[in-house]
């Protein structure tokens, strides 16, 4: 029940049996809507799962938590099943917390109750542990994320003494992933006759949204400063990694976005909203710019800043090049995550909120 990144290592280990229940996912606009099809595959993994348990008796088993409340209760499932088996479980919190936490005290309350049945949650960063211990929930353990980037760009060399500046995000378009601080600071960047390009890649989550941030951006006449690109994969994407200056993630919530690394091992400056694992990534003017404020008028002092700096963006490419090489590559990730769920199957770890 893992990544692909994890799937790949794991595949033909003779002590891991890799256990897959994706789904086909839809548009951003549909995710989370109901489906008879995905009730009848998740039927259908249940009870595959259940067969493989007994067939093979594992004494671990290791399983993503879904934030929100229904894909974390039908994930609760599986982790049913290992209880009965008397299996012990690692899970895995890919975001900031887990959002039925704060919906209503129900939730709160069937939540608290359904975590503490996980043995061990790995989450991103200290920040997340701290979170989470808001709400007495004190059995987690602290792992990077990793990714692979392609070898071209972990050496190429960057020119930052260019005129123009290239600003990428990579993401959902919606507001919680802070596009309309980037429609803004779009147009207080051209207003103050800083030389920049915004470069958006990703899926527009409401159509609204779009209507409302294009209309915004033709009345102002942005024209070349902002570049909508839509979904681009594979070398597509790195091609704009490549030609990029600074990576932008203006976001309200994150874990520890997987695009931040990427743009780590790209030597990429980094301008982001401190929220989540991004402070335990990212170091105050070392590898980027922390804005602790969603505001559109601290992204653009930053950005102000970073142009203004040349020479500190190519220290800061340095540096970002160094951490990925040091904890963020995908086989360190990989190798961390190998580890954790041996030590847990000897009993070996107790989690306090440590560093693995």
């Amino acid at each position: 029940m893992l990544n692909a990144s994890l799937s790949k290592f794991f595949s033909g280990k003779k002590d891991f049996i890799v256990f897959d229940v994706s789904t086909v996912r839809g548009s951003k606009a549909t995710q989370g809507r109901f489906s008879p099809s995905k009730v009848v595959l998740a039927i259908r993994h249940f009870f595959y799962f259940w067969k493989t348990v007994k067939k093979e008796k594992p004494s671990l088993i290791f399983l993503a938590l879904p934030k929100s409340i229904t894909p974390f209760l039908r994930q609760m499932g599986f982790v049913f099943i290992a209880k009965i088996y008397k299996i012990k479980i690692v899970g895995s919190l890919d975001g900031m917390s887990f959002y039925f936490l704060y919906k209503n005290n129900f939730t709160e309350f069937l939540g608290k109750r359904l975590l503490s049945l996980i043995d061990i949650i790995k989450v991103l960063g200290e920040n997340i542990v701290d979170e989470l211990r808001k709400f007495a929930i004190e059995n987690l353990v602290v792992s990077d994320n990793g990714v692979s980037v392609p070898r071209g760009l972990l050496q190429i060399k960057r020119n930052f003494q260019k005129p123009l500046l290239n600003i990428l995000y990579i993401g959902a378009l919606s507001k919680a992933k802070g596009v309309y601080l980037l429609a803004q600071s779009a147009l207080q960047v051209k207003s103050d006759n800083i030389p920049a390009t915004f470069h958006l890649v990703g899926e527009w989550a409401d159509h609204s949204d779009k209507k409302k941030i294009s209309k915004s951006i033709e009345n102002y006449k942005l024209g070349n400063s902002w570049k909508q690109h839509g979904i681009l994969l594979n070398e597509k994407k790195w091609e704009l990694f490549k030609s990029a200056d600074i990576l932008i993630l203006p976001s309200y919530k994150e874990g520890q976005p997987l695009v931040i690394l990427e743009a780590l091992g790209c030597g990429l400056p980094i301008i982001a909203t401190s929220v989540g694992a991004i402070p335990n990534t990212i170091r105050n003017k070392i590898n980027g710019i922390l804005v602790k404020e969603p505001k559109a008028e601290e992204f653009v002092r930053a950005i102000k800043y970073l142009n203004a700096n040349r020479d500190i963006m190519r220290s800061m490419s340095i540096q970002n090049r160094r951490d990925y090489f040091r904890r963020f590559t995908a086989r360190k990730y990989c190798l961390s995550i190998e580890r954790l769920l041996k030590d847990a199957s000897k009993g070996l770890l107790a989690p306090k909120g440590q560093r693995i």
